[in-house]
């Protein structure tokens, strides 16, 4: 299932070969004994009738014989139908997976003709594995997927990694992805609260990444929420960002 290279993009970053076979031979099982293809072509044009009309969505976006809306979320716009976007939100992505959606801060976007000269956080992130096209999931296995991903990284709390942050006389170094919280979160979804750093020619910082695995439609569906890491703060914004989408992705497509 890509993972290394999705969980990459929590950061530029996380080319970890050994996180993507986990995760690859997690979905594998899944697939292989507890999932069934599912949906006539029938049902498939039917679910694509009622999801056009649902009155929430400002946008459709179809994967295989589902159709997902897009909320709208209040100071973000959903970018990547524009080429400039959607090419910033490839550079990292993998082609075993498929983007849903890309949301960038409105003002970001009004400045998209700029993009490789600024930098940005405060974005979120949709999308699904090809592997998993077609395929019914339910809530244990959102589980089972989520301990996959944060099975190779390292553990430690907010409390400690803020009081390093506070501490130091020098900006906070984080050697590889930090798992500092994972949770149960809204409607079988299930989060996980990382830290990464996040290194280039021209950004030496740390990003806090709230990861999700999602049921939605019985489908899998990830999501991540990226902000810049300064301390608790940042923490809890980021938590409250990814609960607020959550909930709004799950309104518009249940």
């Amino acid at each position: 299932m890509a993972i290394g290279k999705y969980i990459s993009t929590f950061g530029t970053h996380y080319k970890t070969q050994i996180m993507k076979n986990i995760l690859l031979l997690t979905l594998t099982i899944l697939l292989c004994f507890g999932c069934k293809d599912t949906k006539s072509s029938q049902e498939t044009d039917n679910q694509l009738v009622a999801a056009s009309d649902t009155t929430d969505c400002v946008d459709t976006v179809a994967f295989g014989d589902t159709t997902f809306c897009l909320p709208k979320i209040e100071g973000m716009t959903q970018g990547y139908d524009d080429p400039i976007i959607k090419a910033k939100a490839d550079e990292f992505d993998d082609p075993q997976n498929t983007i849903l959606a890309y949301y960038v801060p409105t003002a970001v976007f009004k400045q998209r003709d700029s993009l490789a000269f600024i930098t940005y956080d405060n974005y979120y992130k949709v999308y699904t594995s090809n592997m998993a096209k077609n395929y019914e999931m339910k809530p244990v296995e959102v589980q089972e997927v989520m301990r996959g991903m944060t099975g190779g990284m390292m553990n430690s709390t907010v409390a400690e990694v803020n009081e390093d942050f506070k501490n130091s006389n020098k900006p906070l170094e984080i050697g590889q992805p930090t798992l500092v919280e994972k949770y149960e979160g809204y409607n079988n979804s299930s989060t996980a609260i990382v830290l990464m750093g996040l290194t280039t020619d021209t950004v030496d910082k740390v990003m806090a990444i709230a990861m999700n695995v999602l049921l939605v439609k019985d489908r899998l569906v990830f999501m991540a929420h990226y902000l810049d890491y300064n301390g608790q703060a940042s923490i809890e914004q980021l938590k409250e960002n990814n609960s607020n989408f959550l909930k709004e992705f799950y309104k518009v497509n249940s």
